[in-house]
């Protein structure tokens, strides 16, 4: 039992380590009160606590052991590890990220139309998709619903995290978007920079 103690635990470290996304800080609104912690782990006393509406810079995103994503946060004058459950942000993708073919005039209004035929929909990604952004817990046909059809497809498995889907967009800035999707919803991106 020790042994497999030991096992979970140094595989967690590696993924860990090796899962950190480093991003672009970004700017998260806490949709809850919400407790952040000096490690991603679960089980560990809280460090502090966002309060619901209140700001944060997300500075990296990984993945437990368990599959749990995991922001790594700066807010006001702390830093932690918070489950990324608790917070919502809407990409920055920069603005030249498709060419004006894709998403001119035309485009908008194709997105338009869908927002309306679909209230049902959060507020918050009826207006990611008003303006052909993506947002974590987005579904796939929300996804497609703002940016149109990938250009690939991937089925996906990691250990740790097990099953998930990657959609593929090429931009013209010589940029490639993953977006990675778990359980049919959007748990995160990386725009990776062609050289």
């Amino acid at each position: 039992m020790r042994t497999i103690r030991f096992l979970i635990r140094a595989i967690s470290l590696i993924l860990l380590s090796s899962a950190g996304t480093p991003a672009a800080s970004k700017t998260a609104v806490a949709v809850a009160s919400t407790a952040f912690f000096e490690r991603p782990e679960p089980g560990l006393l809280p460090r502090g606590y966002i309060d619901r509406r209140d700001s944060c810079t997300v500075d990296s995103v990984i993945a437990d052991s368990a599959g749990t994503a995991w922001f790594h946060i700066r807010a006001a004058k702390s830093e932690g590890w918070a489950v990324a459950g608790g917070l919502r942000y809407v990409s920055d993708v920069p603005a030249d990220f498709f060419s004006k073919e894709t998403r001119g005039d035309e485009d908008k209004k194709r997105r338009a139309d869908i927002v309306k035929n679909h209230p049902e929909w959060p507020l918050r990604i009826r207006k990611a998709v008003h303006a052909g952004q993506v947002c974590i817990d987005m579904t796939a046909d929300q996804l497609v619903a703002s940016w149109g059809e990938p250009v690939e497809k991937r089925k996906m498995y990691m250990l740790g995290i097990g099953d998930y889907s990657c959609l593929i967009y090429n931009g013209t800035s010589r940029a490639t978007l993953l977006v990675s999707l778990q359980g049919g919803r959007v748990v995160g991106w990386s725009v990776e920079q062609d050289k």
